[in-house]
């Protein structure tokens, strides 16, 4: 499921149902495998997202209810949409509730950050295909979320995942192979980003990587800044076009901003107008029909996930999603506080995460991006896991014992044997 995700576009799979693919028959199966298999090392309380999740199934659940019922359109395509919403959050509650062990649960961490350097790499030789040298907006990378309408989601992306690879860097303490591997990982990242030329994701990495290394050190974070700001003249010109065409001239010489961007404001002004006309909501999936009797952009996404949450479900889905994002910083706050003080890896985890959700709120403030399952089903994998890591660690600490190894003596694991059988104690039978 981890790999599949991001690289689901490569897999073509036919059950004969409208919208069922094969990540909805791979998670299927996983809840069977919860569900017939063993009870050990289950969590025995409720995750710190799990009200917020809940909360944002049912509204979206009900909302689809309601819209069918008051302003009825292509039900397959309704279903498909409000099958897309409520599955990929699901995949926190499945990998928090997996049945994995300490070891294992790190590793498919480490496997959910490789996947999404591997993805990064696509990216870059992509570039490469195109040319590096002037800026098209034809010729952009998207790595495998598609074409190049992907752009920008695979910037954000590629940014959502840089903080935690940059924090394993600068958090890891004597582990030399880890740290290099972290920074190769953070360096083809931001490679990554630049060969989509999203300026979001551009903004986004910037303001991340300078929020977590002013958190690591103030004077650490001025000196790499200073050198961030002179080596932008080192960058492929295509990167500095796509920048400098944020502003543009008019025919009288007066500056302004590009059309992409302008047109945000204008969908974002007729969404208003749309609230007002329907303060409840116009129903999920119904964005794109309306907008145009409010602005001169017909057929257009939101370009923000809180504007698109107001103005389909009304002030309870605005809510709901404000709250998810506040219990994300406070799921991030919850790890770092509860981590043990020498814990390097809990620390470097709880704080990747702290930016990633603030990766994920900034693209959600220019993008819809929060029930892209193709963007977001990774992050709330990351999410389920690493505070499963966190439990498990904590259980660990309560018990005051490891976890018995494969090399453990009889007598280690089992302490009764050594009264009975005192040689087993030196490996003597």
């Amino acid at each position: 499921m981890i790999v599949l995700i991001p690289n689901s576009l490569r897999f073509s799979f036919d059950a004969g149902i409208p919208g069922f693919n094969l990540t909805n028959l791979l998670f299927i199966l996983l809840l069977l495998g919860l569900a017939l298999g063993k009870r050990e090392n289950a969590p025995t309380q409720h995750g710190y997202m799990t009200s917020p999740l809940l909360a944002l199934l049912l509204v979206i659940t009900s909302g689809f209810i309601v819209v069918q019922l008051v302003d009825p359109g292509d039900f397959a395509d309704d279903a498909t949409k409000l099958k897309n919403a409520a599955f990929y959050p699901c995949l926190y509650f499945v990998y928090r509730h997996s049945r994995q062990d300490l070891k294992a649960t790190r590793q498919l961490i480490l496997l959910t950050l490789a996947v999404a350097v591997a993805a990064g790499v696509e990216a870059i030789y992509q570039w490469a295909q195109f040319g590096m040298g002037n800026f098209s907006p034809d010729n952009r990378a998207s790595g495998p979320f598609g074409g190049v309408l992907a752009a920008n989601r695979a910037g954000i992306y590629y940014a959502l995942f840089l903080p935690m690879l940059l924090s394993l860097f600068l958090r890891s303490q004597n582990h030399f192979l880890w740290r290099f591997a972290a920074l190769a990982g953070s360096a083809i990242l931001c490679v990554g980003i630049m060969a989509t030329f999203s300026r979001q994701g551009y903004v986004i990495a910037a303001i991340t990587v300078i929020a977590l290394l002013f958190r690591k050190n103030v004077l650490l974070t001025i000196a790499l800044s200073a050198i961030m700001v002179s080596a932008i003249s080192l960058l492929p010109g295509s990167v500095a076009q796509r920048v400098t065409e944020t502003q543009q001239s008019s025919a009288s010489g007066e500056m302004g901003v590009d059309d992409s961007t302008a047109s945000r404001y204008h969908i974002w002004t007729g969404a208003m107008k749309m609230v007002a006309d329907h303060p409840a909501g116009v129903g999920p999936n119904r964005f794109r029909s309306h907008i145009g009797d409010y602005s001169s952009y017909p057929e257009m996404d939101a370009h923000n996930s809180f504007v698109l949450a107001l103005a389909e479900y009304g002030p309870l889905g605005l809510g709901v999603l404000v709250w998810l994002f506040v219990r994300l910083f406070g799921l991030a706050k919850q790890l770092r506080h509860e981590s043990e003080p020498d814990n390097t890896e809990a620390k470097a985890l709880a704080d990747g995460l702290t930016f990633a959700a603030m990766a994920l709120l900034l693209g959600s403030m220019f993008s819809s991006l929060v029930l892209d399952g193709s963007f977001a089903g990774s992050f709330w994998i990351m999410c389920g896991l690493v505070e499963r890591l966190a439990m498990l660690q904590r259980q660990a600490t309560e018990l005051g014992t490891n976890p018995p190894t494969a090399h453990a003596l009889p007598a280690d694991r089992f302490p009764l044997i050594a009264k009975i059988r005192p040689g087993y104690r030196r490996g003597v039978s």
